[in-house]
């Protein structure tokens, strides 16, 4: 799984690049934008993520992006447990990524961006997960619950991601767009993928011409 779409990104990524600039460019370049959103990861009922992103898109439609991506999902157990869910430990995962990628105009207001690059990972896993008795529970109390006790692992560590983006500019002067990302990414601890919606903020990089 994890090669074939790595190769399809690829692939996408290099027929942008083969294919030559446009006469008329639909968006001005140089062009910087930042990217705010929120995406579903999956699998593992993660919760929603948070991503923020800064991409620089050059007048030959080459995007480099830094992007930081992070997410929590609980620590799965049984439902038989019977234990409040603020007891669950929590996964944390944190990712930055430096990523280089195509731009493909593909309407006046809308691209397909595609892009590939390295992360480094920061990832907080719960393991050893017990549920134990609270410590504030009395002999024979009618309100005794019980919690879970854990140790707690902290990897830092290398991985890649490889990303799509839908972007639409609606406006005239298209500094505001929305985008549809489909993300995936991967490291030797796990592998996770999903969909995310952001908010597209940006303007030219290109100088002005004085009045002579």
């Amino acid at each position: 799984m994890r090669p074939k779409l790595f190769l399809l990104f690829l692939a996408l990524w290099c027929y942008g690049t083969s294919t030559k600039a446009q006469d008329t460019l639909y968006l001005e370049k140089p062009r910087c934008y930042a990217q705010l959103g929120l995406g579903y990861p999956l699998p593992n009922h993660k919760q929603l993520s948070g991503n923020v992103a800064v991409v620089v898109e050059t007048k030959r439609n080459v995007a480099y992006g830094l992007r930081l991506y992070e997410y929590t999902y609980l620590h799965p157990v049984p439902s038989s447990d019977h234990v409040d869910e603020k007891y669950v430990p929590n996964h944390e995962y944190h990712e930055i990524t430096l990523s280089v990628g195509k731009v493909i105009p593909l309407h006046q207001k809308i691209v397909f961006t595609t892009s590939v690059g390295p992360s480094y990972v920061n990832y907080k896993m719960p393991y050893n997960v017990k549920k134990v008795p609270s410590p504030t529970n009395s002999w024979g109390g009618f309100f005794n619950y019980s919690i879970y006790e854990y140790e707690t692992r902290r990897y830092q560590m290398l991985g890649g991601s490889v990303r799509g983006d839908l972007a639409l500019y609606p406006g005239r002067k298209r500094k505001v767009g929305m985008s549809l990302g489909g993300f995936f990414g991967f490291n030797h601890k796990m592998t996770q993928w999903g969909i995310d919606l952001n908010l597209l903020i940006g303007t030219t990089l290109r100088k002005k011409q004085k009045d002579s």
